[in-house]
């Protein structure tokens, strides 16, 4: 009876230890999933760092060249204001002043009113610089 015994035991702990090999396995396994799932995403990560990195410097280079066309509107609109002054003062103002000596009383009365208001402008301040 002791031979029986001895034997189950033995063909017990054999079986504990193909149990235990195949645990021992399947958590290398796991392991070594775990290991390069943590390489791919250190991979990832690095990769979407340099992305942003790359797109800040992009945004920024953008948002220089943006001031600079703003600015160069700016100076362009200030440009156009004033050739639209000067245009006013020496073009359409004498033009005016001729039409009223030689219009009758009633579109010279029209054309003193459209003189004193572009005056008035100029006096108060609005012009097309501002």
């Amino acid at each position: 009876m002791n031979k029986p015994s001895h034997e189950k035991l033995y063909s017990q702990l054999q079986q504990y230890r193909d149990t235990l090999a195949l645990t021992q396995a399947r958590l290398q396994e796991i392991n070594n999933r775990r290991i390069t799932a943590e390489a791919e995403l250190s991979k990832t990560r690095q990769e979407l760092e340099e992305r942003i990195v790359n797109l800040t410097i992009q945004l920024e280079r953008k948002d220089i060249a943006l001031k600079e066309v703003f600015s160069q509107l700016d100076i362009e609109k200030q440009n156009l204001a004033e050739t639209i002054d000067h245009n006013v003062e020496n073009v359409l103002m004498p033009i005016i002043g001729k039409l009223i000596e030689k219009s009758s009383s009633i579109d010279s009365r029209y054309l003193m009113m459209l003189k004193q208001n572009q005056e008035n402008r100029e006096t108060i301040g609005f012009t097309s610089n501002n």
